[in-house]
């Protein structure tokens, strides 16, 4: 069953046509890549879907709903929830203690839960830390849930962005450029954790990747965007087999 339906999807900035007649369904319980050069229009693509972009035409619809009657802020509560290419962690802070921050309906809880009285504190304190260590734990990330943010490995404190994010319990996850920095034993370990992590749950995923591998082992269905346009969908195979696609993408060399 389709679960996020994007219907001539058009975004322009500035004069630039970013997204030009975009549309893509991603179905239930699926792994959806999203791939193409830089300048593609991948990442306004998710930005539409999380309403941080309002395009200029087109339909987004999830699960049934427009998205685009909502405001930005009900996205979360809709059932979904991002990464971004660029690492917010807090520093200072403990794993734990980032990825509780996610936690929904107790988003902020490390921050703000002292303002409530303390029973409610305790049972806000008490279910985000439920949560987010059953996120780390499917992330493999539980031994460090004690451990400062401060010098932990890059491919470590990506991984905690994506457990922050499964807090707020998702039907649809988007990861941007989840791979982005990581070696190919991190890459590994993360396939792995994804995996993982839809096996223990009915979890949709969008994901933008530049990383051919890891396309091919965790998606089961690919989305490539040439110049803000759809030039290809189909399985992940279709990199490496539809000319066009791998022109675009790989080079003809």
């Amino acid at each position: 069953m389709t679960l996020l339906q994007v219907q001539d999807l058009g975004v322009t900035f500035g004069g630039v046509q970013a997204l030009t007649d975009v549309s893509l369904s991603v179905d239930t319980g699926t792994v959806h890549g999203l791939i193409g050069g830089n300048g593609a229009g991948k990442t306004t693509l998710l930005n539409c879907v999380g309403r941080a972009v309002s395009p200029d035409r087109g339909r987004i619809v999830f699960d049934g709903h427009d998205l685009l009657t909502l405001p930005p802020h009900a996205i979360a509560s809709r059932g979904i929830t991002r990464t971004f290419q660029n690492l917010a962690l807090i520093e200072g802070a403990t794993v734990l203690e980032n990825v509780c921050v996610g936690h929904e309906p107790g988003a902020h809880t490390a921050r703000w839960s002292d303002f409530f009285p303390g029973r409610r504190r305790s049972l806000l304190q008490t279910s985000a830390t439920h949560v987010a260590m059953e996120a780390l734990s499917q992330l493999g990330l539980a031994r460090h849930a004690d451990e400062r943010i401060d010098g932990l490995p890059y491919g470590v404190r990506k991984s905690i962005e994506i457990a922050r994010a499964l807090c707020a319990r998702p039907r649809l996850l988007m990861l941007d450029e989840p791979t982005a920095g990581l070696n190919g034993r991190e890459m590994a370990d993360l396939a792995v954790a994804l995996a993982n992590i839809r096996s223990g749950s009915v979890l949709t995923i969008l994901l933008i990747t530049h990383h051919l591998e890891f396309l091919l082992r965790v998606a089961d269905r690919v989305t490539v965007l040439e110049l803000g346009r759809v030039i290809a969908e189909g399985p992940p195979e279709l990199v490496q087999t539809d000319e066009r696609v791998r022109n675009s993408y790989l080079g003809t060399a």
